[in-house]
C-alpha cells in the first residue's frame, strides 16, 4: 500500500499505522525520500488520549488532518529522520465506519495537498482498509486454525500418556516449536510443603537448570505466577520484571512467558517460557498460552491419580503378600506340628472297622 502510493504520486514518504487498544502503532512506512533509510515496523507508537498531534486528532475525529506549512503548525511533531517534510496530510483508514488507522502521506514541498489530493487519498484510506481487514481476518484464521492444532495435540499428548514425565516433556516440545521459543520448564508442586520444583525442563542453560533443581524455584517469575494464579508475559525482563531476574538475565535468557497448571481450581504448577530475543507478546498469545495450562492441568491430575492409583495397588498387594506369607507360615508350622504326632489305626470284628486312636502322649489339638 504505502509503496504504490509513493511511487504514483511521488510523494517523500508515506506510512500506514493500525489502532492497538488505546495506542496508534507504526506498521510500515516508504523509504524517506530518495534515501534508502526505512523505519523500523512497529518501533513507534502514541497514545490515542495524547492532547496534541495530527494522527491522534485523525483518529478521534474520524476526518483527515491537513497541514499545508508543518513549520507553522503547532500539532506537527518533526521526526529527526525526516527533516525535509514540509507538508502532512493524514486520513482515516475506515471499516464499516470504524477508524481502524491512519494514512500518513509527507510531502518535501509546502502547500502540496489540494482538496483533490485529499478526497483522492480518503478513497485509496477506504480501500486500503478492506484490503488490511482482509488480512487480518485471514491472519486470525490461521492464528486460530494454529492454536487449534496446538490444543489437539496437547489433548492427544494429555489422553494418551499417564505417565507423568512423557506427558510433560511431549508438551514442553509441542508449545516450544509453536510458539518458537528456545526454553522452557514445567514445575509442580509439592503436597507437603506447596513450594514448587522442577518436574521437566527444555533447553534451559545447564547453570540454570542445575540450580533449579538443586534450589527449588521459590522467588522465581514461575513462582510468581504460582503465587498470582495469573498468566504473564514479559518482552524483557530487564524491563519491569516483578521479582529478581538476574540468574534469567545472566544465561542470556529475555523474554518470559508464565501461565499456571489449573485443575477445577486447584493450582497445580506452572508452565513457563524463555527465549534470548525480545518478542511482543499479546492478549491472544497469553489467551492460548493460558488454554493450554487448564489442558495441561488436566493431564497433570490424570497422571498424579494414576500415580496415586498406581501406589494403592501397591500398597493392597503388598499387604496381601503379607497375608499370604503369615498363612503360609501357620500352615507350615501346624504340619510340622501335625508331623510330630502319630496315629494308631486298629481293627476289630470279622469287617475291617477302623476305628482311629491317638497316641496320649502325641495329641495335639489340631488333630481335631
Amino acid at each position: 500500500i504505502v509503496d504504490t502510493i509513493k511511487i504514483r504520486f511521488d510523494y517523500y514518504y508515506v506510512a500506514v499505522m493500525l489502532i492497538e487498544g488505546n495506542q496508534i502503532v507504526f506498521q510500515d512506512g516508504t523509504t524517506i525520500g530518495d534515501s534508502e533509510l526505512r523505519l523500523e515496523p512497529r518501533g513507534r507508537s502514541m497514545d490515542l488520549d495524547a492532547p496534541t498531534g495530527m494522527i491522534v486528532e485523525t483518529v478521534q475525529s474520524g476526518q483527515p488532518t491537513l497541514a499545508n506549512d508543518v513549520l507553522n503548525d503547532p500539532r506537527y511533531f518533526p521526526v529527526p529522520e525526516m527533516p525535509d517534510t514540509r507538508s502532512e496530510l493524514d486520513v482515516p483508514i475506515m471499516v464499516a465506519g470504524n477508524v481502524i488507522g491512519v494514512l500518513d502521506v509527507q510531502s518535501n514541498l509546502p502547500f502540496t495537498f489540494t482538496d483533490d489530493d485529499v478526497t483522492l487519498l480518503q478513497a485509496l484510506a477506504n480501500q486500503a482498509g478492506v484490503a488490511i481487514e482482509n488480512a487480518r481476518l485471514f491472519q486470525e484464521a490461521q492464528n486460530y486454525a494454529e492454536e487449534q492444532t496446538i490444543l489437539r495435540r496437547i489433548s492427544q499428548a494429555v489422553g494418551e500418556s499417564l505417565e507423568m514425565q512423557d506427558l510433560l516433556e511431549t508438551a514442553l516440545d509441542v508449545v516450544l516449536t509453536a510458539i518458537g521459543f528456545e526454553a522452557g520448564l514445567v514445575s509442580l508442586s509439592r503436597e507437603d510443603s506447596g513450594e514448587l520444583y522442577l518436574a521437566a525442563q527444555r533447553g534451559l542453560p545447564e547453570p540454570l537448570a542445575r540450580k533449579l533443581h538443586q534450589d527449588g524455584l521459590k522467588g522465581t517469575l514461575c513462582d510468581y505466577v504460582f503465587q498470582t494464579g495469573e498468566t504473564i508475559g514479559i518482552a524483557d525482563v530487564r524491563e519491569g520484571a516483578p521479582v529478581d531476574v538476574t540468574g534469567v538475565i545472566r544465561v542470556g535468557l529475555l523474554t518470559y512467558a508464565g501461565t499456571p497448571l489449573v485443575h477445577r481450581d486447584l493450582q497445580l504448577g506452572t508452565f513457563c517460557f524463555f527465549d534470548p530475543d525480545v518478542h511482543e507478546l499479546d492478549d491472544r498469545d497469553l489467551a492460548m498460552l493460558e488454554a493450554i495450562g487448564r489442558q495441561i492441568g488436566v493431564g497433570v491430575a490424570n497422571a498424579q491419580l494414576y500415580q496415586q492409583t498406581e501406589a494403592a495397588l501397591a500398597e493392597v498387594e503388598a499387604a496381601h503378600q503379607s497375608y499370604l506369607r503369615r498363612g503360609w507360615q501357620e500352615h507350615l508350622r501346624q504340619r510340622e506340628m501335625l508331623s510330630r504326632s502319630g496315629f494308631v489305626y486298629e481293627s476289630s470284628g470279622p469287617e475291617p472297622e477302623y476305628e482311629t486312636v491317638t497316641a496320649p502322649d502325641l495329641w495335639r489339638p489340631e488333630m481335631e
